[in-house]
């Protein structure tokens, strides 16, 4: 009877070892092409050459995958993904600021998330809203972590900047609580963390408030700026609705 030099269940074995190993080589190369392709995409800029500044905000509690999707669209990072993973990978997740921040297309992505980490280089934005008083205005800036509880509400309440802004009543304003209450303008602020001081938003806000009222002020008769702001306040906190409010102010 006739044996076959090579019994089936060995040259079985053979052939799952030979499917094994060669499964285990694709895998092992698609993982080399791809940590390659991670590594260009984390090291390498978009466009070296191109250092034109751009604005980019990265907005409180968003996601790191969202601001991969952000980055991506720009065109300032070549994928989001490697970006996901960089910051995941190096638990950058927890460091990443909100802000603005001014990126370019010659900065590579581990630069680009080095600079998310670094108060000196972001802005962050602080929105006051109409109707705002010093003690709120005071609670979100400790919210932000820029300030310590009570150091704004101290700032305005010691005020002493008469001589920069004409349209401030010394005579009148130095006898309230607050004298800038009211003159707080309402808008959104670009503030650098690495160097804020109490009275920062206080000349911002101010300086934005001669400037939009510049045209306004000139026009305003027999009334005083004071009087105004006072009316306007009364409206903004017992008037509710636009209406009512255009109807209260006319």
């Amino acid at each position: 009877m006739y044996n076959h030099p090579f019994p089936l269940k060995k040259r079985s074995n053979f052939s799952k070892s030979k499917a094994i190993f060669v499964l285990a080589g694709i895998f092992l190369g698609i993982f080399i092409f791809s940590y390659i392709g991670y590594k260009n995409d984390v090291n390498k800029a978009i466009d070296p050459s191109d250092e034109t500044a751009s604005s980019f905000i990265v907005k409180k509690g968003e996601s790191i995958k969202t601001i991969g999707k952000n980055l991506e669209e720009k065109g300032l990072i070549k994928d989001s993904f490697s970006f996901y993973l960089y910051v995941k990978m190096n638990d950058f997740d927890k460091k990443i600021l909100a802000g603005r921040f001014l990126l370019s297309k010659s900065m590579p992505l581990n630069k680009i998330v080095e600079d998310f980490t670094d108060m000196k280089k972001a802005e962050f934005l602080v929105t006051i809203q109409e109707g705002l008083r010093i003690v709120d205005i005071d609670k979100k800036l400790v919210e932000l972590e820029l300030l310590q509880e009570g150091e704004f509400i101290h700032a305005a309440k010691n005020f002493n900047g008469w001589e920069y802004y004409p349209f401030l009543d010394k005579k009148i304003l130095s006898k309230l609580e607050f004298p800038v209450e009211g003159y707080i303008y309402p808008d959104t602020y670009f503030i650098d963390p690495s160097a804020f001081k109490p009275h920062t938003l206080i000349y911002l806000a101010l300086d934005n408030f001669e400037k939009k009222t510049a045209n306004l002020i000139p026009q305003i008769k027999n009334h005083t700026v004071h009087e105004i702001i006072t009316m306007a306040s009364i409206i903004e906190t017992e008037v509710f609705g636009g209406k009512d409010r255009k109807l209260v102010s006319g």
